[in-house]
């Protein structure tokens, strides 16, 4: 009775699956075929020689890297697998999984709208002090307050913190008209636009306009 049990087990340890056909086969076969340093064992010669014909299976370090999906916060719907923002609400994508870097999603938008905002706001504050240097008394009297050199200093300034400094928010507006799918960015790249584009009309063709809305002086 003792013996029995010693028996089953070693014939258990002895059996093994075919990597073909996943039958059971006993490994005292003589059907066997090495690759990577393993050896493997058949249940029949058609099994393992379809083995040797198929191409060895990548090492787990050669397999590639998982690739991240990044999805919405508000629209979990949507994924893709690459950073950008969300086509229903311009919002930046994030990482789904915690094995993105901190250099991707929401990180690096993060860095390029600060930087964005401080240039742009060292470029806006000089036309925000001439805009507003007619109502200072001592500056008020002066000629070139409300002169040309006043008005394309400010129109010199203004363009590229419209143009480059707002630039992802007129790209997130068109694309939530063209998607059709209308957010803040709609109204904050149609608002802005509206108001460049006024600007420097009233700027470059100023006799576009009647007598009665021009300046006078």
């Amino acid at each position: 009775m003792s013996a029995y049990p010693t028996t089953a087990m070693k014939r258990s340890k002895s059996v093994t699956k075919d990597p073909i056909c996943g039958m059971t086969v006993d490994e005292t076969t003589a059907l066997h075929a090495e690759r990577d340093g393993q050896t493997f064992s058949f249940r029949s010669e058609h099994c393992r020689k379809t083995f040797l014909s198929a191409p060895a299976a990548a090492k787990p370090e050669e397999k590639p890297q998982g690739i991240t999906t990044y999805t919405c916060p508000m629209h979990p719907e949507v994924q893709q697998d690459h950073p950008g923002s969300c086509p229903k609400c311009g919002m930046a994508l994030e990482p789904m999984t915690a094995a993105a870097g901190p250099d991707e999603g929401g990180n690096a938008e993060l860095r390029d709208m600060t930087r964005r905002f401080w240039i742009g706001a060292a470029l806006a504050l000089p036309v925000f002090l001439l805009a507003m240097a007619h109502m200072i008394p001592p500056l008020g009297r002066q000629p070139w307050v409300m002169g040309d050199f006043s008005r394309w200093t400010q129109f010199a300034l203004t363009v590229p913190v419209v143009c480059w400094a707002g630039w992802p928010f007129f790209q997130r507006g068109w694309r939530s008209i063209v998607s059709r799918h209308l957010n803040r960015f709609t109204l904050i790249s149609i608002g802005v636009g509206a108001a460049f584009v006024f600007s420097a009309v009233a700027m470059l063709l100023p006799t576009a306009f009647p007598a009665t809305m021009r300046h006078e002086g």
